[in-house]
């Protein structure tokens, strides 16, 4: 079998029991396959597998067929914004629709022109947003809060990579409560907001691989976001910021929540056109 054969293999065998698998994904599973770079699949296509290799093919197929198990939990490695992460059962895989909280805070911070930037992330996980965040503006600190020591664990180990020791400093804190008296020009968070009828909808390929602290968010999603929101105005500068990631039919009800002390609130959509993103200034 050579690898024009292995792409096919993978898009039909995949396919059939729902799974959907993006062109670009299945030239990732081939690069691991092979150990190479994204050309070596695309340039030499017609390159024979070795039987060790198209054994590896045979089981990563069988780890997202039966197992339901993600590609970026097999290798453990996942791409946001542009960097490679490592990832693990401990966090949550990161979303190409989270990028677009990256995009808001970082237009923010350019059409302010904020200089020396502080800015506080609550529940870091695999330090998909701050490591994001801090490659692509200046950025005088960057202070994470994570409930979860394995998800620390994951966050350092991606902030140590790309030497970001000095600009995020990760905390083991719930919410504010292991904080000092501490400002920030901007708070940004994608909390747990899955309720409780929508977990039980998810997949397994979620609900399996992905922690349940990083998707639930309570009876109706929204446990979070009144935490937040309640605490938040004490840790932010004058004109200080929040942004925060939503479930797609939650803003109305989060625009309550931070009505009495917010303004300038505004709710951006994601790449499919849903709600993703709120934000709101301090009154």
């Amino acid at each position: 079998m050579n690898i024009a054969q292995a792409l096919a293999k993978v898009k039909s065998q995949i396919n059939i029991n729902g799974n959907k698998i993006s062109d670009q994904e299945k030239v990732i599973i081939l690069a691991e396959v092979l150990e190479s770079g994204f050309s070596e699949v695309l340039l030499n296509k017609d390159q024979e597998l070795s039987k060790e290799q198209t054994n590896k093919l045979e089981r990563y197929i069988n780890e997202l067929n039966i197992d339901l198990k993600p590609f970026e939990k097999i290798i453990k490695r996942a791409y946001f914004f542009g960097v490679e992460l490592y990832v693990d059962e401990n966090v949550l895989s990161p979303r190409n629709d989270t990028e677009i909280l990256v995009e808001k805070v970082l237009d923010h911070i350019k059409k302010n022109n904020i200089k020396n930037v502080r800015i506080l992330e609550i529940g870091i996980g695999s330090a998909c947003i701050s490591l994001a965040i801090a490659m692509n503006t200046e950025v005088d600190k960057i202070v994470a809060v994570e409930i979860s020591e394995e998800a620390i664990s994951v966050a350092q180990k991606n902030i140590e990579r790309y030497s970001m020791q000095e600009k995020i400093s990760v905390v083991k804190s719930d919410l504010f409560s292991s904080l000092n008296d501490v400002k920030f020009d901007i708070i940004v968070s994608n909390p747990p907001y899955i309720s409780r009828s929508e977990l039980k909808e998810l997949d397994f390929k979620v609900t399996g691989y992905d922690p349940i602290i990083a998707l639930y968010g309570g009876e109706d999603g929204l446990d979070l976001y009144h935490e937040i929101f309640e605490s938040a105005h004490r840790y932010l500068n004058k004109d200080g910021t929040v942004f925060c990631e939503i479930g797609s039919e939650q803003a109305d009800r989060v625009k309550k929540i931070m009505n009495d002390r917010y303004k300038e609130i505004y709710v951006f959509k994601d790449y499919g056109n849903n709600d993703r993103v709120i934000c709101g200034k301090l009154k």
